[in-house]
């Protein structure tokens, strides 16, 4: 009786990739966009010339589009310069 118990207690294995894999979509977009901060700092700096700019040419259009969003980047962005 106990066996049963424990093995209806237990979550399937694939229960645990699909968490993982929704963990995963809800950070990495915010990652990315908080992380184009300190990306601002070594662009600024000499570094990354080549690949930052590819990395972030989504932010960095969304920046130049002049949309509230876009202002928001540029606000963000002006804290690491």
């Amino acid at each position: 009786m106990a066996d049963e118990q424990e093995s209806s207690d237990r979550r399937p294995r694939g229960s645990l990739a699909v968490s993982l894999i929704a963990i995963a979509v809800a950070v990495l977009p915010i990652a990315y966009v908080l992380l184009s901060g300190p990306a601002v700092w070594l662009f600024q700096h000499g570094y990354g010339r080549g690949i930052l700019p590819l990395i972030y040419k989504p932010m960095i259009w969304l920046e130049q589009s002049g949309t509230t969003i876009g202002r928001l980047v540029a606000w963000y962005w002006s804290l690491w310069k």
